[in-house]
Order: C-alpha cells, then structure tokens, then sequence
C-alpha cells in the first residue's frame, strides 16, 4: 500500500512475464491469496466481455465461467 511495495510489484510482475515468455508490454498484480486472485481474475474477464459499464448499468450479456468439478470453492462464490 506504498511507492516501495509498488515498485516491488512491478519488478515481479515484469520478471514473472519475462520468464513466461510475454513481452514487455505485459503487466500485471500481485494478491494476497488465491481466493482474490481468482476473483480478480473473473472481474478481468466480465471487464473485456461486458460491452459497457457493468457496475452502473448491469448488462443482459449471458456470460459464462467454465471450471472443472476440483475448482476451488471461491468460484463458485465469485461468480
């Protein structure tokens, strides 16, 4: 929650996506756990699918998650 754990980030998600393989245009945020991480993640989604301003407006688009039966319960309570 500072410039110093800001800069950290930063450096780890850069590295991270350097020994993936990605660009440097890629980027990206740390979590405190999985749980958020994959509720970051599904936000991320609804954000690129959703054609407009889901938070103030909602949407009628019929979106959908796809995980296996072993996905951890936080799906389901993220969705």
């Amino acid at each position: 929650m500072g410039p110093a754990s800001n800069a950290m980030e930063r450096v780890i998600t850069d590295l991270t996506a350097k020994k993936v393989g990605y660009d440097s245009s890629a980027s990206g945020i740390m979590t405190s756990g999985g749980s958020l991480a994959n509720l970051t993640a599904l936000l991320a989604a609804r954000k690129d699918k959703a054609p407009h301003n889901v938070w103030e407006e909602g949407h009628n688009e019929k979106l959908a998650v796809l995980v296996s039966e072993e996905a951890h319960y936080c799906i389901d309570r993220a969705a």
